[in-house]
């Protein structure tokens, strides 16, 4: 007598049998419901019924759902993998975007056929934002999360390790002294006796494993992609065939890292000091030369007028572009609001103080955006 259990052995004709059917009906709907899908009952039996088992057989039928059930969830997690390992890549470009936005599109449109509720998830939203954020930020490895919710136990020793009665001030200094740490493990300068020092090459060596790169964080690659770069680089490098790749931020002489929209000290081709404000950086490749470093700068230009000791400068929208070696520093400017006249805005804003929310009345200052005058402050340390 057989035991009356059925168990999909790998290999066997009639698990091929059905596999088969679980792959054509998937393709029709990613959603199984065993209980009422009379062609998946019927397609069941005759499984059971070719195998010898039996198609009365109860326990082997839940057997044979709970395996069908296992091969869908296969199924569908096949194309969350392919977007996940996509969204791994550090380097995209229009076809690698285009193929991705297809298949986020092709996922979304199965949810809203067959799983409705799941539309209403923070995450099936985000899918939604992720091309304009690939576009505007790099590539998603490049702002993981991964490594800030690796603090998240450090932050619960430091909270078990206290008295309980400022966890907030008392988890802020705990941090601020392993901040202070990897500053001078990492070669930072500090005060002992009216003299700056660095620690010892024994302690250095701690970090120099720490290889840091360019900067230029890459974006998508495509040279045709602007009309104004490509006269720029013919005329100052005359470059005709290259591949370029866009960044959202560069390293400056200094070694701060400069994000697009900010404010730079640059030397132009007489090394004379300038100020503009950095839109973005490339890395240019051709076959005769090494790959070039450059920065897409707009210009600004020095005013007569000056604000409490400080001169102003006028945004020219003039941009150019100079090799990323002559950034020499970011650049400390805020808005003239009294010459444009900016007004202040009352909002309430919630937060969270320990474990409590508050809601606050605050002040926001609601620039003109139309005067694009700023002031440069000289006086900044």
């Amino acid at each position: 007598m057989r035991i009356p259990v059925y168990l999909p052995v790998v290999g066997c004709i009639t698990q091929k049998r059905l596999n088969a059917f679980l792959k054509e009906k998937f393709t029709r709907s990613p959603w199984l419901n065993a209980q009422t899908d009379l062609a998946f009952k019927n397609e069941v039996q005759k499984c059971l019924r070719i195998d010898g088992v039996g198609e009365r057989n109860n326990v082997a039928y839940k057997v044979v759902c709970q395996y069908a059930a296992q091969r869908y969830t296969e199924y569908r997690n096949q194309l969350r993998r392919k977007i996940q390992k996509m969204l791994n890549d550090t380097l995209f470009g229009e076809e690698d975007l285009e193929e991705l936005r297809e298949a986020i599109r092709e996922y979304h449109q199965m949810i809203a056929r067959h799983a409705p509720k799941l539309t209403n998830k923070v995450k099936t939203h985000l899918l939604l934002h992720v091309i304009e954020d690939i576009e505007r930020h790099g590539p998603p490895s490049a702002y993981v999360e991964d490594g800030f919710e690796r603090n998240h136990g450090n932050i619960r020793d430091c909270i078990f390790n206290q008295n309980q009665k400022a966890r907030s001030r008392d988890t802020s200094v705990q941090f601020a002294k392993q901040l202070l740490c990897s500053h001078v493990v990492t070669g930072g300068y500090y005060e002992t006796d009216d003299t700056w020092i660095q620690a010892a090459s024994s302690v250095l060596k701690l970090s120099s494993k720490d290889k840091r790169g360019s900067g230029l964080r890459p974006v998508v690659e495509n040279p045709c992609e602007d009309v104004f770069i490509q006269s720029m680089l013919r005329l100052q490098y005359g470059l005709e065939s290259y591949n370029l790749t866009r960044g959202s931020a560069v390293r400056a002489a200094s070694g701060e890292i400069v994000h697009s929209g900010q404010w730079v000290k640059f030397l132009n081709e007489d090394e004379d000091e300038c100020f503009a404000q950095f839109k973005g950086g490339f890395i240019v490749r051709d076959n005769k030369s090494i790959p070039k470093s450059i920065a897409l700068l707009d210009v600004l230009n020095f005013l007569d007028d000056k604000e409490a000791g400080c001169p102003k400068l006028k945004l020219t929208g003039h941009l150019v572009l100079i090799p990323s070696e002559a950034v020499v520093k970011r650049a400390r400017m805020f808005h003239d609001c009294r010459g444009g006249a900016c007004r202040t805005v009352q909002r309430l804003q919630t937060e969270r103080i320990e474990q409590e929310h508050v809601v606050k009345e605050k002040l926001y200052i609601k620039h003109n955006s139309q005067y694009k005058v700023y002031i440069l402050n000289i006086f900044a340390l």
